[in-house]
């Protein structure tokens, strides 16, 4: 085992260095995951690039803008080199990717994402490189792609290389098995809402009290770090069981969040039950809770909750469970949704 991983890890690094070899510029990022859209930007010089491309910056700098204002047609200006038939699939004529650097979508496998700008004044072309929070990396992914700016019958090329560091987390390793964590608190909310195909995200505040003392933390403290400390029980599809760990795979944004999906049956009977698993964005889902935030002076958990549209029946109820682990001690919030037409309240 120890040797196949060697020669993974030795495939990817020379795939990384001839990757860098073949293109005129580079370079590599490392940073923590997020839970937001937000880019890194990577400048490099526009009369470098521009050289490159046997032309001058300022030519260079208008065959840009007319590519942005015209929308980011899908020309050949910025593409991810060697891959064809390719179609803006990020803002700003970007593209989202797989983690080998291959083109995808923010639904399928885009894990990532890179868009171009440029700055005339300032001598710089930027390539912002950014995370799909709802597709989270894991902690020690190294993704790489190429990219290109093709003008003039010439092209300038980009190796760019994403590493994901661990976050700075919680000064406590987490207990993720059920079985081993101690529940020290609990409680369930209650909402209800009518028919929704618009993707609103609704604020709820749910109270808490106590929660923080009960975990052995003080409150500033879980403010602070409660996007750390969010897990839901994860569902194994191929057997059908809940398996023994939680997960903290957000899925649902705002971030941090958990879209919720069908998939518990039960044993005896093969019904259908109204508890959820968590699961990615896709087709299957029913709702979600998002924006998960500890207000320290209320002592109470703020968040939004949505329905996928369509993804509920009239007068249905469904529920999930979220989990705050600090350390072996873990607190749960049921959370139960109704659709109805009836008066709307949350209990």
């Amino acid at each position: 085992m120890k040797k196949r991983l060697y020669s993974m890890m030795l495939l990817l690094t020379l795939m990384l260095f001839a990757q860098s070899a073949q293109a005129q510029f580079s370079a590599s990022i490392s940073e923590e995951l997020k839970d937001d859209y937000a880019t890194t930007n990577i400048s490099f010089s526009l009369a470098e690039v521009a050289t490159t491309l046997n032309t001058t910056a300022d030519v260079l700098i208008e065959e840009l803008d007319k590519w942005k204002s015209s929308g980011y047609p899908m020309t050949d200006i910025f593409t991810l080199d060697g891959q064809t038939n390719l179609s803006h699939s990020a803002d700003d004529g970007g593209f989202y990717m797989d983690k080998s650097g291959q083109m995808s979508w923010w639904s399928s496998e885009g894990y990532w994402y890179c868009q171009l700008y440029w700055d005339a004044e300032a001598d710089e072309i930027i390539i912002g490189i950014g995370q799909n929070p709802t597709k989270p990396l894991t902690v020690g992914d190294v993704c790489s792609c190429l990219l290109a700016i093709n003008f003039n019958g010439r092209k300038a090329t980009f190796a760019i290389t994403l590493t994901i560091l661990a976050s700075e987390g919680i000064d406590k390793t987490p207990v993720i098995t059920i079985a081993d964590l101690t529940i020290v608190g609990e409680t369930t909310f209650k909402a209800e809402q009518k028919p929704d195909v618009s993707w609103t995200n609704v604020p709820y505040t749910i109270d808490t009290e106590g929660i923080a003392e009960a975990l052995g933390i003080n409150p500033e403290y879980m403010a602070q770090k409660l996007k750390y400390m969010l897990y839901a029980k994860h569902f194994n599809a191929s057997t059908e069981m809940w398996d023994a760990d939680l997960t903290n795979n957000f899925t649902a944004t705002p971030s941090p969040g958990f879209w919720f999906m069908r998939g518990v049956y039960d044993e005896e009977t093969g019904a259908e039950l109204s508890e959820c698993t968590q699961g990615p964005y896709g087709e299957g889902d029913v709702f979600w809770v998002a924006s998960l935030a500890y207000d320290a002076e209320a002592d109470a958990v703020n968040c939004t909750m949505g329905q996928y549209p369509n993804g509920m029946k009239m007068d249905e109820t469904r529920n999930a469970d979220i989990y705050i682990v600090y350390g072996d001690k873990a607190y749960i919030i049921h959370f139960y949704l109704t659709v109805t037409l009836g008066n709307v309240k949350t209990i």
